[in-house]
This record gives C-alpha cells, sequence and structure tokens, in this order.
C-alpha cells in the first residue's frame, strides 16, 4: 500500500509516472474530455455498486468483439458520479461490494 500512494502522490503532483529503468510514461493525466483521448468508436463502460450485476468473465468477450474498450472506475466515498456521466455508453457493477 506504501508504494501505491506515493505513486499517485507523485501522479498528483507531477501529473505522470514514469518507468524507473526508462524514461517510457506509465500513467499520465489527461484533461477533459477523455473521449479526445480515446480512439474512434470506443465503448465506454463505467462501473458502479447500483448498476446491473455483471460478471466480468462473460461481459468482456461480448464488448471486445464490437471494438475498442474502456473502463471507467470511479473511487469515491459518497455518492455515484458514474451514473451521471454523459459520456458513458453502459454502466456495470463488477462485484456485490462497494470497491
Amino acid at each position: 500500500f506504501g508504494r501505491f500512494s506515493r505513486l499517485f502522490a507523485q501522479l498528483l503532483t507531477k501529473l505522470k509516472i514514469r518507468a524507473q529503468e526508462t524514461s517510457e510514461i506509465l500513467l499520465k493525466v489527461v484533461k477533459n474530455p477523455i473521449t479526445n483521448h480515446l480512439p474512434a468508436n470506443t465503448v465506454v463502460i463505467g462501473t458502479s455498486v447500483k448498476a446491473r450485476f455483471t460478471k466480468v468473465k462473460e461481459f468482456v468477450p461480448k464488448q471486445t468483439k464490437t471494438g475498442p474498450v474502456a473502463f471507467v472506475v470511479g473511487a469515491v466515498a459518497k455518492d455515484d458520479p458514474a451514473l451521471e456521466c454523459d459520456f458513458l455508453d453502459d454502466c456495470i457493477c463488477v462485484s456485490r461490494y462497494g470497491l
């Protein structure tokens, strides 16, 4: 957990995380709208505990046949912003417990 915390602190301060051994960018904060950074015709799937429950092993093979897929994972302690995003094509629940 300590390494994870340091990585995300670095992401929030420097807006990117680079690999230790190379200068390759591993993770980067991008400006809105997020759809400008996705390939054309990407299906954007949100996750929420209030959405319909779906088994990931069954859901993903059906989606990948149609083209690129992006998953939006929100991590909030309160409310449910994933159901209110206008850029989502679908919203699913992958666990019966809050993540």
